[in-house]
Protein backbone atom coordinates (compact mmCIF):
# COMPACT_ATOMS: atom_id res chain seq x y z
CA UNK A 1 0.00 0.00 0.00
CA UNK A 2 1.35 3.53 -1.10
CA UNK A 3 1.11 5.99 1.71
CA UNK A 4 1.10 9.36 1.69
CA UNK A 5 3.87 11.84 2.75
CA UNK A 6 1.88 12.93 5.71
CA UNK A 7 1.10 9.20 6.75
CA UNK A 8 4.84 8.03 6.73
CA UNK A 9 6.97 8.58 9.95
CA UNK A 10 10.26 9.27 8.11
CA UNK A 11 12.13 9.47 11.28
CA UNK A 12 11.08 5.94 12.64
CA UNK A 13 11.53 4.79 8.45
CA UNK A 14 15.07 6.63 8.54
CA UNK A 15 16.03 4.81 11.74
CA UNK A 16 15.13 1.81 10.61
CA UNK A 17 17.83 1.46 8.13
CA UNK A 18 21.49 0.10 9.09
CA UNK A 19 22.72 3.61 7.42
CA UNK A 20 21.24 5.53 9.94
CA UNK A 21 20.53 3.47 12.60
CA UNK A 22 22.95 4.68 14.99
CA UNK A 23 22.39 8.08 14.75
CA UNK A 24 21.18 10.59 17.82
CA UNK A 25 17.35 11.87 17.59
CA UNK A 26 17.88 15.45 16.32
CA UNK A 27 19.84 14.13 13.70
CA UNK A 28 17.33 11.35 12.45
CA UNK A 29 14.57 14.47 12.69
CA UNK A 30 16.49 16.49 10.65
CA UNK A 31 17.72 14.61 7.98
CA UNK A 32 13.94 13.18 7.51
CA UNK A 33 13.01 16.47 6.96
CA UNK A 34 14.81 16.87 3.83
CA UNK A 35 13.62 14.11 2.47
CA UNK A 36 10.52 13.32 0.16
CA UNK A 37 8.71 10.46 -1.43
CA UNK A 38 8.75 9.04 -4.47
CA UNK A 39 7.09 6.08 -5.92
CA UNK A 40 8.07 4.07 -9.13
CA UNK A 41 5.78 1.97 -10.84
CA UNK A 42 7.34 -1.95 -11.50
CA UNK A 43 10.13 -2.46 -14.13
CA UNK A 44 10.96 1.34 -14.06
CA UNK A 45 14.65 2.31 -13.86
CA UNK A 46 15.53 4.16 -11.05
CA UNK A 47 18.98 4.77 -11.61
CA UNK A 48 21.03 4.20 -14.72
CA UNK A 49 24.05 2.85 -14.34
CA UNK A 50 26.94 5.51 -15.73
CA UNK A 51 24.83 8.56 -15.53
CA UNK A 52 26.11 12.07 -14.35
CA UNK A 53 24.77 12.69 -10.83
CA UNK A 54 22.62 15.66 -10.62
CA UNK A 55 23.63 16.72 -7.59
CA UNK A 56 20.45 19.52 -7.05
CA UNK A 57 18.10 16.03 -8.49
CA UNK A 58 19.74 12.79 -7.67
CA UNK A 59 20.33 11.09 -4.14
CA UNK A 60 20.12 8.41 -2.46
CA UNK A 61 17.04 5.73 -1.96
CA UNK A 62 15.47 3.83 1.36
CA UNK A 63 12.91 1.53 0.21
CA UNK A 64 9.44 1.89 1.87
CA UNK A 65 7.90 -0.85 0.00
CA UNK A 66 8.38 -2.35 -3.20
CA UNK A 67 11.53 -4.17 -4.19
CA UNK A 68 14.11 -3.57 -6.74
CA UNK A 69 17.31 -4.59 -8.03
CA UNK A 70 20.76 -3.51 -8.46
CA UNK A 71 22.29 -4.63 -11.62
CA UNK A 72 25.55 -3.97 -14.19
CA UNK A 73 25.18 -4.05 -17.84
CA UNK A 74 21.54 -3.99 -18.02
CA UNK A 75 19.65 -1.92 -20.08
CA UNK A 76 16.31 -2.99 -19.41
CA UNK A 77 16.20 -4.87 -15.60
CA UNK A 78 16.57 -8.79 -17.16
CA UNK A 79 20.30 -8.09 -18.10
CA UNK A 80 23.27 -8.02 -16.76
CA UNK A 81 24.84 -9.18 -13.56
CA UNK A 82 22.61 -8.84 -10.84
CA UNK A 83 24.62 -7.39 -7.31
CA UNK A 84 21.62 -7.57 -5.28
CA UNK A 85 18.12 -7.62 -4.20
CA UNK A 86 16.43 -4.89 -1.55
CA UNK A 87 13.25 -4.23 -0.07
CA UNK A 88 11.86 -2.33 2.94
CA UNK A 89 14.31 -0.67 4.84
CA UNK A 90 17.34 -1.51 2.32
CA UNK A 91 18.61 1.31 0.67
CA UNK A 92 20.28 2.69 -2.29
CA UNK A 93 22.29 5.02 -4.09
CA UNK A 94 24.66 6.45 -0.97
CA UNK A 95 28.00 6.16 -2.98
CA UNK A 96 27.22 8.78 -5.34
CA UNK A 97 25.28 10.66 -2.13
CA UNK A 98 28.97 10.84 -0.80
CA UNK A 99 31.21 11.10 -3.65
CA UNK A 100 28.97 12.97 -6.52
CA UNK A 101 30.74 10.76 -9.39
CA UNK A 102 28.27 9.24 -12.24
CA UNK A 103 26.49 5.80 -10.99
CA UNK A 104 28.17 2.64 -10.63
CA UNK A 105 24.88 0.57 -11.64
CA UNK A 106 21.60 0.39 -12.36
CA UNK A 107 18.61 -0.08 -10.03
CA UNK A 108 15.12 -1.53 -11.29
CA UNK A 109 11.96 -1.90 -9.66
CA UNK A 110 10.23 -5.55 -9.35
CA UNK A 111 7.09 -4.45 -8.36
CA UNK A 112 5.89 -0.66 -7.30
CA UNK A 113 7.69 0.87 -5.05
CA UNK A 114 7.89 3.33 -2.44
CA UNK A 115 11.05 5.14 -1.42
CA UNK A 116 12.33 8.07 0.97
CA UNK A 117 14.56 10.10 -1.12
CA UNK A 118 17.76 11.97 0.30
CA UNK A 119 19.50 14.54 -2.45
CA UNK A 120 22.80 15.06 -2.12
CA UNK A 121 22.60 18.72 -1.81
CA UNK A 122 20.48 18.63 1.67
CA UNK A 123 22.42 15.66 2.74
CA UNK A 124 25.53 17.93 2.59
CA UNK A 125 24.26 20.62 4.43
CA UNK A 126 23.11 18.54 7.05
CA UNK A 127 26.63 16.87 7.54
CA UNK A 128 27.92 20.31 7.76
CA UNK A 129 25.91 20.84 10.88
CA UNK A 130 26.73 17.28 12.48
CA UNK A 131 29.72 15.61 10.95
CA UNK A 132 28.83 12.58 13.80
CA UNK A 133 26.41 11.54 10.65
CA UNK A 134 29.36 11.18 8.29
CA UNK A 135 31.26 8.84 11.37
CA UNK A 136 28.29 7.03 11.63
CA UNK A 137 27.40 5.95 7.97
CA UNK A 138 31.44 5.01 7.54
CA UNK A 139 30.82 1.53 9.30
CA UNK A 140 27.86 0.76 7.81
CA UNK A 141 29.69 1.38 3.94
CA UNK A 142 32.67 0.03 4.78
CA UNK A 143 30.87 -3.42 5.61
CA UNK A 144 28.79 -3.52 2.79
CA UNK A 145 32.26 -2.77 0.57
CA UNK A 146 33.87 -5.92 2.60
CA UNK A 147 30.35 -8.23 1.94
CA UNK A 148 31.15 -7.12 -1.47
CA UNK A 149 34.86 -7.94 -1.81
CA UNK A 150 33.94 -11.02 0.00
CA UNK A 151 31.13 -11.90 -2.40
CA UNK A 152 34.00 -11.40 -5.65
CA UNK A 153 36.54 -13.33 -4.28
CA UNK A 154 38.64 -10.47 -3.53
CA UNK A 155 40.74 -9.92 -0.06
CA UNK A 156 40.06 -6.93 1.82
Amino acid sequence: MIATEEQLDKPALLRKTALFAELADDEIQSLARQTRVAVYPAEDEIIEEGADFDEESDGMFVIISGAVEVRTGSTDGTDGRLLMKLGPGDFFGEMALLDGRPRSASVFTVEESQCLVLHRWDFLRELRKSPAIAVAMLAVLSGRLRAMNEAAGRPE
